[in-house]
């Protein structure tokens, strides 16, 4: 009895399940110019239709089909345990939809696409913002563009922060302000591991901190990095642009006075936002300070501040160092000079 065209095997699909491999990866037949993805019942189905060996076929079983399914973006709709029948078409075994749209909540959550594999990773991961090409989209926008989430997996809404930190974005709200969510406890001073900062400022050039290495692990939300965001820095630079962010931060850029292209962010949250911060007496003070410097300043001018040292993710900020270290926040700055705006 001959089987219906649906059910014989195509040349990719012999190749997956004889497992034939070099280095790891699967000998992909040229002239198959298409990839087909297929429940893992329908290739262990075929792996007896091809009458392979027994060690054979459970090697492949085990090992080279769910590295074939990991290397092509494949998913298994269906567990091993369940057969599929031998009367079973391609298209029927093929998983409903291998990108699940993610909720809602989780639409509007930023991602960091890399054009060049077509996948995107989440926020707070170390792959984010990383590749130089990629670029920040929605969660939405991604899969709309057909990148697919890194390891099958779709990001989740933004992780709660401590309450301190949700009690001062509820009241900037309230006010027709919105605070920033993004590591936010310790952008403001209200984490977990505050105390553990050294009150002493250590001077440094802008030049010392955009070379300190970015770290590789994933920057927590509630926690620090030591030892770089357990130190205050000292920094003497250009202050060559003062704006107001959405989240409510005054956004600095400090240039290096020798090498005016060498450039990092600091930033002064605002007190509504630093509820339990200890701080927002201090934050008043320097914004009030900065308030007759707001906008560009082309030739810089001359200051000394001091901030604790931060790792932001990279997302095509103004002036962002290319490791992303930053002051955030700022605990104090002294305008050199004659301070006159240029």
């Amino acid at each position: 009895m001959s089987r219906r065209p649906e059910e014989i095997p195509t040349p990719l699909e012999k190749i997956l399940i004889g497992g034939t491999f070099l280095a790891g990866r699967p000998r992909l037949n040229a002239k198959d110019s298409t990839t087909r993805c297929f429940s893992m019942a329908r290739l262990e189905q075929l792996t007896q239709e091809v009458s392979m060996p027994r060690f054979i076929a459970r090697t492949a079983s085990l090992v080279a089909l769910p590295l074939a399914f990991h290397l092509l973006g494949c998913t298994s709709a269906s567990p091993r345990a369940t057969a599929a029948p031998a009367t079973a078409s391609v298209a029927s075994a093929r998983p409903a939809s291998i990108q699940p749209s993610p909720p809602d909540a989780s639409a509007d959550v930023k991602v960091w696409a890399n054009p060049n594999t077509m996948v995107y990773h989440c926020r707070g991961t170390g792959a984010f913002g990383l590749h130089p090409q990629g670029k920040v989209l929605t969660q939405g926008e991604a899969q709309k563009l057909d990148y697919r989430p890194a390891f099958g997996k779709t990001c989740p809404a933004t992780p709660e922060a401590p309450q301190m930190a949700l009690v001062a974005a509820s009241t900037a709200r309230a006010q027709g302000k919105s605070c920033g969510v993004e590591r936010w406890p310790v952008k403001t001073l209200v984490d977990d591991d505050k105390a553990k900062i050294h009150a002493t400022a250590v001077d440094a050039a802008v030049t010392d901190l955009v070379s300190i290495p970015r770290p590789n692990q994933q920057p927590p939300q509630s926690n620090r990095i030591a030892p770089t965001e357990l130190t205050v820095f000292r920094v003497k630079a250009l202050l060559t642009l003062v704006k107001k962010e959405k989240d409510q931060d005054y956004h600095l850029v400090l240039a290096d006075p020798d090498d005016p292209e060498t450039t990092m962010i600091a930033e002064v949250p605002s007190p509504t936002c630093a509820k339990g911060s200890n701080k927002e007496a201090t934050f008043t003070g320097l914004r009030q300070t900065l308030d007759p410097l707001l906008g560009p300043h082309d030739d810089g001018i001359p200051v000394e501040i001091e901030g604790v040292g931060f790792f932001d993710f990279l997302h095509g900020q103004t002036g962002v160092a290319p490791n992303g270290i930053e002051l955030h926040p700022v605990l104090a700055i002294t305008i050199l000079g004659n301070g006159v705006p240029q």
